[in-house]
């Protein structure tokens, strides 16, 4: 038998006019509570009918079959794993986590253009564990706990050129992605919700050697997260009042709403490589 075959043996049977398996019981959560994935417009090969309709009647659901340019997965505790292979074809990737429950907008931007900001309310201290990039893995890896985001938040994705991702919570309404033609937060945009500051002699240092330069300053920390690889690009993350000093800074920022307060970018781990940056 191939695997197919295996699968479909493996599911219970339903008899016409008897109800199926409950979508929610111990053994649809065993196989997984619900499984999305699409894959390249090109390529055409689909599930059979029967396998789709027993996966049906286990509270499973297969779209596509072949290899995805993205997969999205949520577990039984409620926790949705993204998977990108392919940046050029994630349009559907909005619909697929609503399906899942997590409210996001989905925005692939040219070379040279990013997102009009402000787009809504951000928030600039989301919910620790609310989503997080883990640091292994060959494709691009994202999980989010749809348990931590609240009914009026939404998770913005705007992915640019060559697959780097930025990721911003917003509270209430969000506009459209409105294009322009310069890169993100390059230092002249007042109207994005942070821009880059000019604090010479931080990036690859530790907080314990940047501090001491920093003494007349307010200094918070965001907590990045990177891309798997670290190939570029970088997620906001928790803002926090302090780390221990061996943590890492790559870059700062300031935020609009609070633009006294110096804001440094941070990872735990010694990435070799400046995110932020690229260098």
């Amino acid at each position: 038998m191939n695997d197919i075959d295996d699968l479909i043996a493996s599911l219970a049977r339903v008899e016409p006019g008897r109800p199926g398996a409950d979508p929610s019981g111990a053994g649809a959560r065993t196989l997984l509570a619900q499984i999305t994935v699409r894959k390249p417009a090109n390529r055409t090969r689909r599930i059979g009918l029967a396998l789709a309709g027993a996966a049906a009647a286990a509270g499973v659901v297969l779209l596509q079959a072949g290899s995805p340019s993205y997969a999205v997965t949520k577990d039984a505790d409620g926790v949705v794993w993204i998977k990108i292979h392919d940046f050029g074809d994630v349009s559907g990737l909005r619909a697929d986590l609503a399906g899942l429950g997590v409210s996001a907008m989905v925005d692939s931007v040219p070379a040279g253009h990013w997102c009009r900001e402000p787009r809504g309310e951000t928030i600039l201290d989301p919910a620790p564990g609310l989503y997080s990039l883990p640091q292994d893995g060959p494709v691009f890896t994202m999980r989010i706990d749809g348990n931590l985001l609240e009914p009026d938040q939404t998770i913005v994705f705007t992915v640019g050129a060559g697959g780097s991702v930025s990721t911003l919570v917003y509270r209430g309404p969000v506009a459209p992605c409105e294009l322009v033609p310069r890169p993100p937060f390059d230092g002249e945009m007042t109207d994005e919700p942070f821009r880059f500051a000019d604090v010479p002699g931080i990036e690859g240092r530790t907080v314990g050697e940047v501090l001491p330069g920093l003494r007349e300053e307010a200094v918070e920390f965001m907590v990045i997260d990177i891309p798997p690889g670290n190939p570029g690009g970088w997620g906001t993350g928790p803002i926090r009042k302090k780390v221990d000093h061996d943590w890492h800074v790559w870059g700062a920022v300031r935020f609009s709403g609070d633009p006294g307060t110096l804001v440094l970018l941070v990872t735990e781990e010694n990435l070799g490589r400046n995110p932020v940056t690229g260098d």
